[in-house]
C-alpha cells in the first residue's frame, strides 16, 4: 500500500562548483572533495564562475574571495541579485587578516566562511553543514508544494459538492421535505469541507469533523479505522462511549473490511464489528490519489432509523473530506517538523524539546486568558490550535543566521547582535502571503516574540506615521506576547552553554521584575499564578543532556 508521504527516492551526489584562482588550491581540494563523494567542478576566475552558476546552478559554491580581474565579492554580489542564499549556499575562503573583506562578504549574503591556509576538516564540516541546510530547505518546499496539492483536492470537492447542491435542485419531482434534507445535508458537507481546509493539528482536525459529519447524517455515532497492514485499527470515534474494539481483521467478514475490500459504499443493518448489536450502519472508503484505501469511515443510527440509498452519495462525500484532511494535516505536520529540526541543526539550544515546551506553555497560557476574557469554545480551540503550532516555529528565521554568529560562545559584538536580531524578519518571511490563519498566526510570532511591552524590543515596523519604531504593548500581537513569556521562562529555567539553569524562584521573579517592562503584566500575572501548570507542561519535553546540547 502507497503511503501519502513517502520518502524521495536516492539523491544523486552532491555538487560543489571550485572558484580559485590558484591551481594548487583547486586541485588539492577538488581531489579532497570528490572522496569525499561530491561532484566537483572548478574554475579560476570570476567571469567563468557566473557562467557555470547560471548554467549548471551546483548545490554549493566554495569561493575565493580574493581573485585578480573580477574578484569573489563581486561574484557574490551578482549572484545574490538573483539568487537566494537558501538556493544557493556560498562558503567564501580568505585569509584570517583579511577580516574586513569578510565582514563585507557576510553583508553580501555569504552563508559562511573559511579561513586561509585550509584546514580541509573545516572545509567539509562547513559544505556538510550547509547542504544539509540546503537539503532541508528544498524538502520543505517540495513539502509546500504537495501541501497546495491537497488544498486543491479539498476546493474539487467542494466544488463537487456544490454540483451535487446543484443537481437536486433540479430534481423536480422531490418532494419539498425530501429536497429541504438534501439541501441542508449538502450545506452541512461545505461547511465540513471548508473547516477541513483550515485547522493544523490533525487530532483536533479529524474530532471536528468527525462530530459534524455524526451531526449532519442524523447518526448516533461514527468511527474510522486506518488500514494498517493486513488489520484495520480503530483511530477516531465519537462520542467515546462507542464500544468498538481497538482493531479488525482485514480479510473479516464485517461491514468495514467488505467496504476497505470492495472500494465501495455500503449501507445495511448488520453488527458493525462482527459481534453485539445489529443497528443501521452506512460506511465509505477513504480513497487516497493513488487509489489505495488508507481508511473506512462508518456511521451508525438507532435500529427505528435506518439509513437510505441517497445517503450513500453524502458518506461519499465525508469520506473525501476526511481523506483530504488526514493528507493536508499530515504535510503540514511532517513540514513543520522538518523546519523545527532545520532550526535546530542551526542552533543547539533550539531543541524539538524546547520548542515543543515553548508550545506547552503558550497554551496554559492562552487557555487562562481564554477563561479570564470568557472567549467562546470553538474560537478557543481553533485558535489555541494554530497557536500551539505557531509558537513552535518562533525561532525558525535562526536558519538564516551564520553558525559563526549562532553559535558563538562568547558575547556578540553589536554587528553580530543586529544579524542575529535578524532571524525574526527572516522567518517571519515564510509566512508572507498570509494565505491561511495559521501563516498569519505564525508570522506575528515569529515577527515580535522579541517586542517588549515597554517598545524597547526589535524589530521595527512602520508605525502609522510613517516612522520607524519596535511596537510597544497592546500593538503586540497577543500570540507573540504570550509566546514571549513561555519562550524566557524555559530559557531561564534550562541549561545552556553559556548559562546554568535557574530555579524556579528565580525565574518567577525574573517574570515579575519585567512585567510592564519586557512583558504583557496581565499575562505574567496568569504566568505567576500557573507555575504548576507551566512546569507540567514542560516535564512532557525533558531538557536534552550535556552531551546532547554540546553535539
Amino acid at each position: 500500500m502507497s503511503t501519502p508521504l513517502g520518502d524521495p527516492d536516492p539523491q544523486p551526489p552532491r555538487s560543489i562548483l571550485l572558484v580559485d584562482d590558484e591551481p594548487l588550491n583547486r586541485d588539492m581540494l577538488s581531489r579532497r572533495l570528490a572522496k569525499a563523494g561530491y561532484e566537483v567542478s572548478t574554475v579560476s576566475d570570476g567571469a567563468a564562475a557566473l557562467a557555470r552558476i547560471h548554467s549548471t546552478r551546483p548545490d554549493l559554491v566554495l569561493l575565493d574571495l580574493l581573485m585578480p580581474g573580477m574578484s569573489g565579492l563581486d561574484v557574490l554580489r551578482e549572484v545574490r541579485r538573483t539568487v537566494d542564499p537558501t538556493e544557493l549556499p556560498i562558503v567564501v575562503a580568505t585569509a584570517l587578516h583579511e577580516t574586513s573583506f569578510l565582514v563585507e562578504a557576510m553583508e553580501a549574503g555569504a552563508n559562511d566562511f573559511v579561513t586561509k591556509p585550509l584546514d580541509f576538516p573545516a572545509v567539509l564540516a562547513r559544505v556538510e553543514s550547509q547542504l544539509r541546510t540546503k537539503g532541508i530547505v528544498d524538502r520543505n518546499r517540495m513539502l509546500a508544494s504537495r501541501l497546495d496539492v491537497a488544498r486543491t483536492r479539498l476546493e474539487v470537492a467542494n466544488r463537487e459538492l456544490a454540483q451535487m447542491f446543484g443537481e437536486l435542485e433540479r430534481e423536480a419531482d422531490m418532494d419539498r421535505r425530501s429536497r429541504d434534507t438534501a439541501r441542508q445535508r449538502l450545506h452541512s458537507m461545505a461547511v465540513l469541507g471548508d473547516r477541513a481546509s483550515k485547522g493544523i493539528d490533525q487530532d483536533v482536525v479529524m474530532q471536528d469533523l468527525l462530530l459534524g459529519g455524526m451531526v449532519a447524517m442524523h447518526a448516533t455515532g461514527i468511527v474510522l479505522f486506518r488500514v494498517d497492514g493486513d488489520v484495520l485499527r480503530r483511530q477516531y470515534l465519537v462520542p467515546d462511549s462507542i464500544e468498538a474494539p481497538e482493531e479488525l481483521p482485514l480479510d473479516g467478514q464485517t461491514i468495514l473490511a467488505r467496504i476497505a475490500h470492495g472500494h465501495t459504499v455500503l449501507t445495511e443493518t448488520c453488527k458493525p464489528f462482527g459481534t453485539g448489536t445489529a443497528v443501521p450502519a452506512l460506511g465509505a472508503p477513504m480513497v487516497d490519489p493513488d487509489g489505495e484505501v488508507q481508511a473506512v469511515v462508518l456511521l451508525m443510527r438507532g435500529r427505528s432509523n435506518p439509513f437510505a440509498r441517497e445517503d450513500e452519495n453524502a458518506a461519499a462525500s465525508l469520506a473525501a473530506i476526511l481523506e483530504g484532511a488526514l493528507q493536508r494535516t499530515s504535510l503540514t505536520r511532517t513540514n513543520i517538523e522538518r523546519m523545527i529540526r532545520m532550526a535546530g541543526m542551526r542552533d543547539p539550544s533550539e531543541t524539538f524539546s524546547h520548542t515543543n515546551r515553548v508550545a506547552g506553555m503558550s497554551l496554559v497560557l492562552f487557555n487562562a486568558w481564554c477563561d479570564r476574557h470568557q472567549v467562546p469554545p470553538q474560537r478557543r480551540l481553533r485558535e489555541g490550535d494554530v497557536l500551539r503550532t505557531g509558537a513552535m516555529l518562533h525561532d525558525v528565521g535562526k536558519v538564516a543566521i551564520p553558525d559563526g554568529i549562532l553559535k558563538k560562545p562568547a558575547a556578540l559584538t553589536p554587528h553580530e547582535y543586529a544579524t542575529m536580531m535578524e532571524h525574526t524578519t527572516a522567518g517571519a518571511a515564510l509566512f508572507s502571503g498570509h494565505r491561511s490563519p495559521f501563516d498569519r498566526v505564525a508570522h506575528d510570532i515569529v515577527l515580535h516574540h522579541h517586542q517588549h511591552w515597554n517598545g524597547r524590543g526589535y524589530p521595527q515596523v512602520e508605525q502609522p506615521d510613517g516612522t520607524l519604531a519596535p511596537l510597544r504593548a497592546e500593538q503586540i500581537p497577543l500570540t507573540a506576547r504570550i509566546v514571549a513569556i513561555a519562550d524566557v521562562y524555559d530559557a531561564l529555567l534550562s541549561t545552556r552553554r553559556y548559562k546554568r539553569a535557574w530555579s524556579r524562584d528565580e525565574a518567577a521573579d525574573y517574570l515579575r521584575q519585567q512585567a510592564g517592562e519586557h512583558f504583557d503584566s496581565e499575562l505574567v500575572e496568569l504566568a505567576l499564578g500557573l507555575l504548576d501548570e507551566l512546569d507540567a507542561a514542560r516535564a512532557e519535553f525533558p531538557e536534552p543532556d550535556a552531551t546532547e546540547l554540546q553535539a
